[in-house]
């Protein structure tokens, strides 16, 4: 029997020019058994957002022929055939002039244009891997199986998209060591067989869900750093790299603002115990941060593994005195969000107020707001951000708690709310925005080495 297959997924930076393609092809070629997924080239789903509000308003050919001479040079540069990438490049124009005739930028629409980046892409790693003289297919995720509900933009996948990736792959003979699959992230299909998209950072999560349906024995994530670090590097540059984090501690990190990761991306590989790690594509030979349920044998683990943080946040406080001591309040809020298609981070109660944070920084709250204030009234809080001090034994030691709250409090930074999660792995509370930088230095500080300055 083939080795299992291991998933290689390449993010936009790490394709994002005919230098970076070519860094990532020398670590395909070099992995026994790879499937590789893939992002847009860096910067083109920003384009294609861009692109999609401007045909909206007639004005499309600018930003349609841009993409077209980068992907076409990008070709030539490689030694490609442009004539391999002519059917998404005919896409991208009926797409942008479906939107600009119908004058409507709507949600099926947008998700056709966005999906372009990807599909791009896949043909163009697939031809140049063929150049190089082995044998790879581009592919849709769509084609292949990636069913999802209609959420166009956030769209989930549907339980049954497993069973339909591996039998899709199994009978293109994809994963089993013959020619190598390479296929867009991000892009999955309703089962009517309009293209949905996963939302943003999707790419990572489409890789997982691909990991997990043909049992692959790891998952690579492939980025422009070196791993997951203790903090945000960019705020706190001497921020050390982390060897090893349990699913655990890196599903709390992503959900928390960690920009590495999706924050989906590690549901599909936990489930099947597959191992994650984050690998530097300008640096293969650095081992990055490995993820799995357990931390291996003779690893050390600090009390505190890592602080993330995530800016944007809003926080809804719905207030009814009308409610004392009934029941019901809770679950009608709740009934709210879920049919607003809403998730909650955050959650802070008590016998009249509900404090909430939306997962969503973008997500437009008007309609949600106008039928919560039907019963109750809404206030509504911005520029907030999220602090979470993570780490498998924050439990075993007490005294993380204190030290953290005290921490905060020396810098006279107030706190809104607190989550201390049942799984006891995070620690989480909001601060201002403008205070977000000094609270993440001074707790690194604390827990690390000193920051930089």
């Amino acid at each position: 029997m083939k080795t299992p297959p291991i998933v290689l997924k390449f993010g936009g930076t790490s394709v994002g020019d005919a230098a970076a393609i070519a860094r990532a092809a020398r670590i395909v070629v070099s992995t026994e058994n790879p499937v590789v997924v893939l992002s847009a080239a860096a910067g083109v789903t920003d384009r294609l957002v861009t692109l999609a509000r401007r045909a909206a308003r007639g004005r499309d050919a600018e930003i349609v022929e841009e993409l077209v001479e980068r992907h076409v040079a990008l070709a030539r540069e490689l030694g490609v055939d442009p004539a391999e990438i002519a059917e998404p490049l005919a896409e991208l124009r009926d797409c942008a002039r479906g939107i600009a005739l119908l004058v409507e930028d709507s949600p099926h629409a947008r998700d056709r244009l966005l999906a372009c980046g990807e599909l791009l892409m896949a043909p163009l790693f697939a031809a140049y891997l063929r150049t190089l003289g082995h044998p790879a297919v581009g592919c849709s995720s769509a084609k292949l199986g990636l069913l999802t509900d209609d959420r166009h933009g956030r769209a989930r996948p549907q339980p049954e998209c497993f069973e339909r990736l591996a039998a899709s792959m199994a009978e293109q003979k994809l994963g089993c060591g013959e020619a190598i699959a390479v296929i867009t992230g991000f892009i999955g299909t309703t089962a009517d067989g309009r293209i949905t998209t996963l939302g943003r950072g999707g790419s990572d999560y489409s890789a997982s869900l691909v990991a997990r349906a043909i049992g692959a024995r790891e998952l690579q994530i492939w980025t422009d750093v070196d791993g997951i670090h203790t903090a945000d590097p960019r705020l706190v540059p001497d921020a050390p790299r982390i060897d090893h984090l349990t699913f655990r501690e890196a599903s709390e990190l992503a959900f928390s603002g960690a920009k590495v990761l999706h924050p989906q991306t590690l549901t599909p590989a936990m489930e099947h115990g597959i191992p994650v790690a984050v690998r530097d594509t300008r640096h293969p030979e650095l081992p990055g941060t490995s993820i799995t349920a357990e931390l291996p044998a003779g690893a050390v683990a600090s009390r505190v593994r890592a602080i993330a943080h995530r800016t944007g946040v809003r926080v809804l406080t719905v207030l009814s005195p009308r409610m004392l001591a009934r029941h019901g309040f809770l679950s009608r809020i709740a009934a709210e969000f879920d049919r607003h298609s809403l998730s909650i981070d955050m959650i802070s109660t008590s016998e009249v107020s509900i404090s909430l944070t939306p997962d969503d920084p973008d997500a437009d709250l008007g309609p949600i707001i106008a039928d919560l204030e039907g019963f109750a009234e809404v206030q509504v809080v911005e520029g907030r951000a999220m602090v979470s001090v993570v780490g498998d034994r924050l439990d075993r030691d007490g005294s993380v708690v204190a030290e953290v709250l005290a921490g905060v409090a020396a810098l006279g930074a107030p706190v809104q709310m607190i989550s201390y999660g049942a799984t006891r792995t995070n620690l989480a509370f909001l601060v201002p925005e403008d205070r977000v930088v000094d609270v993440v230095r001074a707790l690194h500080q604390l827990f690390f080495a000193p920051a930089t300055p």
